[in-house]
């Protein structure tokens, strides 16, 4: 080979390395802060206006928030966004705070029948944080599998974080969704770890729509066999919900079960409802498939 074209070929090839190494190191040097430490964020499903225009509609917010509200039901179906801020602003507090935000994995995704995510969350108003400290010790139990990936696709979680961030602008976040095919014995050992790391400065919201898919008057039919179970906090009778395998009454047994078994292990037996309704009367539409909602909180007498 000639010896000129080798050298120019030896030139070449150090310069191309040469112009890979500085484009890395300058690329390094450019990255958010937050790629370089790892710090992967989740992102809320609800955009800032719903979240806005939701809040105004309660406007003045009066929260009857203490240490002695342990627990808030609010839905997730966006039709009725209103009363997750109605619910929402009736426990909001800028204290610091750890919300355990418990709801159903409606799709199924993930191989564990219980996830929990640790990444942080972007939302329209800023980062709502997980609390690392408090998903640690869950996990320590090993009932309990990590696994962000179900997450930004899952509608219980995710439409409610933008609100949660809002009326809790100093929470931390441990956001936790269930399959609905848990036995017994997992409600019960799953009911007892959040009942162990859900310290005084905590609130567990349950992410529940109540009654799917039934006509607006066979929904509040339904709704009226679920009602009582709420007001007594009679778990157990939970299991004689969505008696044909159809979420008649609820979405989520499990979810339904957990909370209120953890509202009676910290004495929350107080039930305040706030809003009781379905889609169809929003709608004036009596005849189409139809979702409920129950909302309110429970507090310590």
């Amino acid at each position: 080979m000639n010896f000129k074209i080798f050298k120019t070929i030896i030139f070449l090839i150090c310069c191309l390395i040469l112009g890979f190494g500085v484009g890395f190191y300058f690329t390094r040097q450019k990255l958010p802060k937050e790629i370089k430490n790892k710090e992967i964020f989740l992102y809320a499903k609800t955009d800032w206006p719903t979240i806005e225009n939701n809040a105004k509609r309660v406007l003045p917010c009066a929260s009857d928030y203490s240490g002695k509200i342990k627990g808030v039901i609010i839905n997730h179906h966006l039709l009725a966004s209103h009363f997750i801020t109605r619910a929402l602003c009736r426990v909001a507090t800028s204290e610091p705070i750890t919300i355990f935000l418990v709801g159903p994995n409606h799709f199924f995704r993930g191989p564990g029948k219980i996830a929990v995510a640790n990444y942080n969350w972007q939302t329209p108003n800023g980062i709502l944080p997980a609390d690392q400290s408090a998903i640690n010790k869950i996990l320590a139990s090993q009932a309990v599998s990590l696994d962000n990936g179900p997450f930004p696709e899952e509608h219980s979680m995710g439409n409610l974080v933008g609100f949660i961030k809002y009326y809790f602008p100093q929470a931390k976040i441990v956001p936790i969704i269930i399959k609905d095919v848990l036995k017994e014995a997992e409600i019960n050992e799953l009911t007892d770890i959040l009942n162990q790391n859900s310290e005084k400065n905590s609130l567990i919201i349950a992410s529940l729509d109540f009654s799917h898919y039934l006509p607006s008057a066979q929904a509040e039919k339904a709704d009226e066999k679920t009602l009582p179970i709420i007001r007594e906090l009679d778990y157990e009778a939970v299991k004689n919900l969505n008696e044909n395998n159809q979420p008649d009454h609820v979405d989520s047994k499990p979810t339904l079960q957990v909370f209120l078994k953890l509202m009676v292990l910290k004495k929350a037996v107080n039930f305040s409802m706030i809003d009781h309704n379905n889609s169809g009367r929003l709608l004036n539409n009596f005849t189409d498939p139809t979702t409920s909602y129950i909302t309110g909180f429970f507090q310590i007498d």
